[in-house]
């Protein structure tokens, strides 16, 4: 492998959100609320560097044609998502369905924020929070 191959793979692989949100996903929380807005946080101050987000949505345009990159996103992806609707499952006292469709909603809104930083009129803060009471207030429901 080149060197030039090796920076591309290692920089395609720091961009994924993994080292951003695992810790997050590995620590105890007190409550579904204070678990999201861990996961949000990290995830949106590991993105604040737009080169990051760039590059970020660049090497999901490109997994496909890194094998290592590939097999890493998804099993991120796997670890992340399995991972995440247990806390849900636990926090909110669900079913692991509903809280996989939680979290992948959940992690769907802040991909979302990603795409259309830029023109978001609704500061961080608020929008975490308004995604976050929804997602409750459709779990009371």
């Amino acid at each position: 492998m080149t060197s030039a191959k090796k920076f591309q793979d290692t920089t395609a692989l720091q961009s994924l959100p993994y080292s951003a949100i695992r810790e997050e996903l590995e620590k105890e929380h007190e409550s579904l609320t204070e678990f999201l807005h861990s996961i949000a946080n990290a995830y949106i101050v590991y993105y604040c560097d737009p080169v990051l987000r760039s590059l970020f949505f660049y090497t999901l345009a490109v997994k496909s044609k890194i094998k290592e990159v590939e097999e890493i996103h998804k099993t991120f992806c796997t670890e992340a998502i399995s991972k995440g609707a247990k806390k849900i499952s636990q926090l909110a006292n669900v079913d692991e369905k509903t809280a996989m469709v939680v979290f992948k909603a959940f992690y769907g809104a802040l991909l979302s924020r990603l795409i259309f930083v830029e023109y978001l009129c609704t500061p961080d803060v608020d929008y975490v929070s308004e995604i976050i009471r929804l997602i409750e207030k459709s779990l009371k429901n």
